[in-house]
């Protein structure tokens, strides 16, 4: 029997299109089941009549759910696709007999579908908030009502669709293995990837000891003052400042607004709340250096670096513009 697990298929064989990942399902009518019923559905999804035959809840994406209502079957894909997914949907009769038999209604059972989006709705799912729903018609277009004494005894569902992996058009796609062009010197994923954790809340997501010896850092960057003035993104997210001056002056960072979009614009990192990075600020002087807010920034602790002296200061990203900065 084969099984679904939550992954991607990198690159099937015979394909140019890879990061592609997988749901499949079999659902039967083997108990009477109700209108606005939850039929299937994966872990964190409470079912009104579990008629999942195959495989277990927990084999399915944790917020995958069918809706029943009014004839139609409505799916919520509990998972993100970069695209519309492939659905293949395949009706079960419910006796043997209906293969050879000449009844029109027992050999005309289409499954129709409509596509509706790519939202997710978490553990939402009902007649108004869904992926996409199918019914199943007679030829002369009349809806089949499912039930457990219908013609219909089930269904197998098979969802295919690209998801966030490596690159993800035509023949150059591989995957994990690609860098820049054919190079698979170098690998690269899009998607979180958590090391001890399998449910990881970043772009890495390490629980656990992280051992490393080196840290990658940046020659200091050194600036001259002659005068009071708005340090620049750059000089905020340049790990290390050299600062020689003639006097006693006053830096004042950017405001919290202008700190996150340049952690973007020259980082290429989407700042968050909670996230943080330190800068290293080196008095070269005989003067002293204040550090002083922009517009939505707070300064915790003492911001005054007295001569020669060496302050870190975190930036830490509070709010949508908001930063607090702590002397550590």
């Amino acid at each position: 029997m084969y099984k679904y697990i939550d992954m991607s298929i990198f690159r099937p064989i015979n394909s140019d299109e890879s990061n592609l990942s997988i749901i499949r399902c079999v659902v039967s009518f083997s108990s009477a089941f109700t209108d606005t019923d939850i039929i299937a559905g994966g872990n964190n999804i409470t079912k009104d009549t579990d008629l999942l035959l195959t495989p277990t809840s927990n084999n399915l994406p944790e917020n995958f759910a069918i809706y029943y209502t009014g004839g139609v079957f409505h799916i919520n894909y509990g998972k993100t696709f970069t695209s519309c997914p492939s659905v293949s949907i395949i009706p079960r009769l419910n006796s043997k007999s209906s293969l050879s038999s000449y009844s029109s209604s027992e050999n005309s059972v289409l499954p129709s579908i409509f596509w509706n989006n790519l939202l997710d709705y978490g553990t939402t799912i009902n007649a108004a908030n869904y992926n996409f729903a199918f019914s199943f018609k007679g030829q002369d277009g009349s809806l089949i009502t499912p039930s457990n004494s219908s013609i219909v005894n089930g269904f197998d569902l098979i969802i295919i669709g690209a998801v966030k992996l490596g690159v993800t058009t035509g023949n150059s796609n591989k995957g994990w293995s690609i860098g820049a062009g054919n190079d698979a010197n170098s690998t690269y994923s899009f998607m979180n990837v958590g090391i001890g954790t399998g449910n990881p809340s970043s772009a890495l997501h390490v629980q656990g000891r992280l051992d490393s010896f080196l840290n990658k850092s940046n020659i200091p960057t050194d600036i001259s003052l002659t005068g009071n003035r708005v340090l620049t993104g750059d000089e905020i997210l340049s790990d290390i400042l050299n600062i020689s001056s003639d006097g006693d002056y006053t830096l004042t960072t950017r405001t919290g607004s202008e700190i996150i979009s340049d952690i973007l614009s020259i980082k290429f990192h989407n700042g968050e709340v909670n996230d943080s990075f330190n800068l290293i600020m080196v008095n070269s002087s005989s003067n002293t250096i204040t550090l002083a807010s922009g517009s939505d920034v707070t300064i915790l602790g003492n911001s005054v670096i007295g001569s020669s002296e060496t302050s870190t200061f975190k930036f830490i990203i509070t709010g949508s513009s908001n930063v607090m900065v702590v002397k550590i």
